[in-house]
């Protein structure tokens, strides 16, 4: 345990390291130095995830809509905490933080404990720790200001998070009723937890929902509502690719800036287990463009959004907010529900599609 003396001291410049940081953020911290001050590469940081993370960089796991992040997520950190193999990959024990913004507090701890014990983990170890938000989305900034409070109060009190989990995304980069394409929440979001490093070398994991649209899919290119921001900043980016003809099984993909490669895993996903199934090697990634590969898509669901398109006078510029209005739901509701829409009932080579500004469109496919 810290001495009073100490955690005054910690706490007086923790802060001033904070207020610094803070202070002007207009400014810009350029520095410019010689190859000589490096004759030879310096040191990287030490390996949270053997292979795949280091000590102090950012993780973002993509992965289709139910397709188990959280228990995957769960996995990661409660391995982490205990210094445990994850995936086959070693990992280095640290305190893990796990960020829960939307499951119920008691049916967490129960994910928690079910997850545990189905990877031969321990539920309740003194690395593993936990944070409880159901509320509505959150103001980035104002989100990770209070997070390095509680990071600090609790390194004052001997307990120095190396690792937090942020689950899920959405609720900080603004889905479900702001700006979807506007990348500024994503960018503040970002910049807010890259600040993190003046509180010691954490790293941090996000996990994203993606809807993936066609066979040429690249997460790093095509993907709106800032989820490809998300992914050209994080140091390490993992996919679970759905297989084809199969439920829940999946292909792990690994694109890394700081390691040579990522051996590619099959997965299969039992609730709430992942685990590596070598005879899914040979099955294909499915192709996203054929109709029920994420969930099913019925002929009603289908009638039911084209007739909402077909109740509009015009077709011109009809904005997702009010097309959402038109079928009351939010406007990320009504995305998922445009990309999963299929093929127009009395024009099949007829498709609804999203343009950058938001706008909703029906086009002929090519």
């Amino acid at each position: 345990m810290v001495q009073k003396d100490e955690k005054a001291s910690m706490a007086d410049s923790l802060t001033a390291a904070l207020q610094d940081k803070l202070s002007d953020k207009s400014a810009y911290d350029l520095k410019i130095s010689c190859s000589l001050k490096y004759p030879e590469p310096p040191t990287l940081p030490r390996e949270l995830i053997a292979g795949t993370l280091h000590f102090g960089r950012k993780l973002l796991l993509a992965a289709p809509s139910h397709g188990g992040k959280t228990s995957f997520m769960l996995a990661m950190g409660l391995a982490v905490s205990q210094g445990k193999p994850w995936l086959g990959l070693d990992t280095t024990q640290s305190h893990t933080l796990y960020v829960n913004l939307e499951i119920n507090e008691v049916a967490f701890i129960h994910r928690v404990h079910s997850v545990a014990k189905s990877y031969g983990l321990e539920p309740a170890v003194k690395h593993f720790h936990y944070m409880n938000y159901n509320g509505g989305n959150l103001e980035p900034q104002l989100f990770i200001a209070a997070l390095k409070e509680k990071i600090i109060e609790s390194k004052l009190n001997g307990v120095e998070f190396k690792f937090i989990i942020i689950d899920p995304i959405y609720k900080l980069i603004g889905l479900g009723g702001h700006d979807q394409e506007s990348n500024r929440r994503v960018s503040e979001l970002m910049g807010e937890l890259s600040s993190l490093s003046i509180l010691g070398d954490i790293s941090v994991a996000l996990a994203v929902e993606v809807p993936m649209e066609n066979a040429r899919y690249q997460i790093t290119h095509e993907i709106h509502n800032g989820v490809g921001q998300l992914a050209r900043d994080a140091d390490s980016l993992l996919m679970l690719w759905p297989l084809q003809g199969h439920t829940h099984a999946y292909r792990l993909k690994g694109h890394l800036r700081e390691f040579d490669s990522f051996e590619s895993k099959s997965l299969r996903f039992e609730f709430p287990v992942f685990e590596e199934d070598l005879e899914l090697d040979k099955i294909p990634i499915a192709d996203p463009s054929l109709e029920g590969v994420f969930e099913t898509v019925d002929t009603e669901q289908k009638v039911d959004i084209w007739k909402v398109w077909d109740s509009f006078a015009t077709k011109d510029a009809i904005s997702l907010e009010d097309f959402a209005s038109a079928m009351n739901l939010t406007s990320f509701e009504a995305r998922q529900k445009i990309i999963r829409s299929g093929s127009h009932p009395q024009n099949p080579i007829l498709r609804l599609r999203l343009t950058m500004g938001s706008k909703v469109q029906a086009e002929e496919d090519a």
